[in-house]
């Protein structure tokens, strides 16, 4: 490294000049004798004097303008450079890069020299800083976006939420993949009909890598495609442990710049654990839901669903039908045939009743050999010829066991709101309950429809009142 006389850069520019004007205030008289002019005149050491006086005069008036012209540049360069050292500093503590703008850090060049060459590379190295703190703000909410949102639906809109803002694209959509096939779990603008048939997005699950679709302009995009004219589509696939969980697409009207399909690179991989933690809490509530014998929902889980069912119903003026149905006899089926013969009995009912229901109905385990029936937007007349066939069905119905073929029958009850007047579920869970007891009691393998009751005039008033608020 070279070394100066001094640590000031116009203290040594200030001694290298007076050292010159020293040297051209002693060189001056000889070369002057050089011209002509008679030595007796130039030799004398009063001349001497005035030459290097006025070597050293000149020396200093340079070094003053010097230091004027350039200085003040490399005072603005350096009054730039002590603000973005401020904003580096801060930003050890906080996310917020906006007090440095081009506006208020650039440097304005004004010079085709080293300092204006100089002030181009800080310019640069001003915008480099900026982008890279703007990536990372983007990087970090987008993080703490997956790290928020465990249910699989509010993961994929938060996330597509947050991708299209940082992003600026102007349509997007994120896939699941399930059994292979990729699903639409969240779309702005951007509709995808035959995932199936997108090459591009299966190339890019396939490599594990974003791959960009150029779209010419010459080309006319098709509503089922997206809502505008997009020239770019980018797919950022997510791949966990080498098993494709989805993938990111955005759409964009212009070409995307580089530094944002890297941001888009980076951000596959945290997606991709977000997704995979989102499927397995998925499956987590489902098997939490399910009854492990039967594989219909288990009691806490129906009740939940019944209750949602209910106040959607009251809300809303629609009817609601419940059934509860439990197997005749099965105590004796189980003493006779043995337990496991018993849990054959229990799933092929199941089985039976569950292929009578309509979608959106809940078959629900409410007990040992008990069930109950959800059936939203069923009235009485409906709940009735549902029951009928699930009773039907299972009267028909013979079950192979290792002791010989086993035939049982159901017993069931049925009410539906709002013909029949009630508090909350348990009084329906509780009229429903005496219904199927009066199955039981005049015969079994029947259905009893409840078609009247009031409850207290006191409590119904007050509840309908209080309810009657939420809709």
């Amino acid at each position: 490294m070279r070394r100066w006389l001094t640590k000031s850069v116009f203290l040594d520019l200030a001694i290298a000049m007076a050292v010159f004007g020293l040297f051209i205030g002693l060189v001056f008289p000889f070369a002057v004798t050089a011209i002509g002019v008679p030595s007796r005149y130039a030799i004398k050491i009063s001349f001497f004097f005035w030459t290097i006086l006025a070597g050293l005069g000149v020396a200093a008036f340079c070094s003053l303008i010097a230091k004027a012209v350039v200085g003040t540049r490399v005072k603005m360069l350096a009054g730039a450079i002590g603000k973005v050292t401020s904003m580096i500093e801060a930003l050890k503590y906080s996310d917020d890069g906006a007090a440095c703008t081009p506006e208020s850090c650039f440097v304005a060049a004004g010079t085709n020299d080293a300092l204006g060459h100089l002030a181009q590379e800080f310019n640069t190295m001003v915008q480099q800083l900026m982008e890279k703190n703007q990536a990372e703000t983007a990087l970090g909410g987008l993080t703490k976006t997956l790290s928020e949102h465990l249910v699989l639906e509010d993961l994929a809109d938060n996330v597509l939420e947050s991708s299209m803002l940082f992003s600026k694209a102007g349509a997007g959509a994120i896939c699941i993949a399930r059994d292979g096939e990729l699903v639409i779990q969240a779309s702005q603008d951007l509709v995808i009909k035959d995932t199936s048939s997108w090459a591009s997005c299966r190339r890019a699950l396939s490599s594990d890598s974003v791959v960009v679709v150029d779209i010419p302009d010459d080309v006319v995009v098709e509503a089922n495609v997206a809502s505008f004219r997009p020239r770019q589509v980018v797919i950022a696939p997510a791949i966990f442990r080498s098993t494709p969980m989805g993938a990111l697409i955005l759409a964009f009207g212009e070409t995307v710049p580089q530094d944002l399909l890297r941001l888009l690179d980076a951000v596959r991989k945290p997606l991709a654990v977000a997704i995979n933690n989102s499927l397995n809490h998925e499956k987590f509530q489902l098997l939490a839901a399910i009854d492990p014998l039967t594989g219909v929902y288990n009691r806490r889980f129906g009740f939940a669903r019944l209750s949602e069912e209910f106040s959607r119903s009251i809300r809303s003026h629609a009817p609601l039908g419940l059934l509860s149905f439990d197997i005749d006899h099965f105590k004796a089926v189980n003493d006779t045939f043995g337990h496991l013969a018993g849990d054959k009995v229990l799933l092929a009912v199941s089985a039976a009743a569950a292929n009578c229901l309509r979608e959106g109905d809940i078959l629900v385990r409410s007990g040992g050999e008990e069930f109950l029936v959800v059936i939203p937007g069923a009235n009485s007349a409906d709940a009735e010829r549902i029951a009928e066939r699930i009773r039907r069905s299972v009267e028909v119905m013979a079950v192979e066991t290792t002791e010989g073929l086993v035939s049982v029958t159901v017993s069931l009850g049925a009410v539906s709101i709002p013909e029949v007047d009630v508090l909350d579920t348990q009084e329906m869970i509780a009229l429903v309950d005496k219904a199927l007891y009066t199955s039981k009691g005049s015969g079994r393998n029947k259905t009893t429809v409840v078609t009247s009751h009031k409850s207290s005039s006191a409590e119904a008033n007050g509840r309908k009142g209080s309810l009657a608020g939420l809709s």
